[in-house]
């Protein structure tokens, strides 16, 4: 089933936040003034952390590290914020970003995989105090 809504928390339920395909899939570009694209970070807003789960498909034994990158768009500046190296087909990781806009900036590929896709839902909800 296709998303409806892609790059969207909505509880319960997973969405897709990055599909890439390749022979094979590379690593993005550093982080500069045009990449990632500001136009199509994940909108965390209403929720403390975020659940990501990583696909991956063709290759040998394919990994990709993923870096979080906050956006500030007062200054439209990006910060990396959080890391995760050499994740598998499969793996499961939970952040915390209190609300603000993320994007996952694939930073290393191994194992030559053909498609990577990562598929985000809402964890714990924002609750001010």
């Amino acid at each position: 089933m296709a998303d409806l809504n892609p790059n969207t928390l909505r509880p319960g339920l997973f969405s897709t936040h990055r599909s890439e395909v390749g022979a094979p899939v590379v690593p993005d570009a550093a982080i500069s003034a045009t990449f990632p694209p500001r136009r199509s970070p994940l909108r965390s807003a209403g929720y403390e952390s975020i659940v990501a789960v990583v696909s991956l498909g063709g290759g040998a034994v394919p990994t990709i590290s993923i870096e979080w990158v906050v956006y500030d768009e007062g200054i439209d500046a990006m910060y990396v914020v959080a890391t995760d190296a050499a994740l598998a087909d499969g793996a499961m990781v939970v952040r915390n970003f209190y609300g603000l806009p993320v994007f996952a900036r694939i930073s290393a590929v191994a194992g030559n995989p053909t498609s990577v896709r990562i598929r985000v839902a809402p964890g714990v909800p924002l609750t001010t105090v």
